[in-house]
């Protein structure tokens, strides 16, 4: 497995392949191809395991540190996509939630007409 860092540490690429063509300024990743500038800093690890958490962006890595958090990473805000979805889960738990205290109000009142006409 290969951690690419960029001059921050800050990792970029996680791949289970790694081919650099110096020539055209390329490197051949897992699904992609990642285009550098002559003077943009890429370093490469080689590595055995990597934690299921570890993520692009969220966290760094060099060989003295091993991996550690991104200080300066902030989390992605969510798309229109994304806010809509939430919102609808959200009224969806809310009405489910509605619906659920209305049956057991309906239970309650029940209960309480059966109560009096005991009594």
């Amino acid at each position: 497995m290969y951690i690419l860092t960029n001059k921050d540490n800050v990792i970029i690429e996680i791949s289970n392949i790694y081919e650099r063509d110096e020539e055209y300024r390329n490197i051949k990743v897992d699904n992609h191809n990642i285009a550098y500038a002559p003077d943009e800093q890429i370093n490469v690890y080689e590595v055995e395991n990597i934690d299921g958490n570890i993520t692009e962006t969220k966290y760094c890595y060099t060989q003295e540190k091993g991996f550690y958090e991104n200080a300066d990473y902030r989390e992605p805000e969510p798309t229109d996509t994304e806010k809509i979805q939430q919102l609808q889960e959200q009224v969806e738990k809310i009405t489910k939630e509605k619906e659920e205290l209305a049956e057991q109000i309906t239970e309650i009142q029940l209960a309480l007409v059966e109560s009096d006409m005991e009594v």
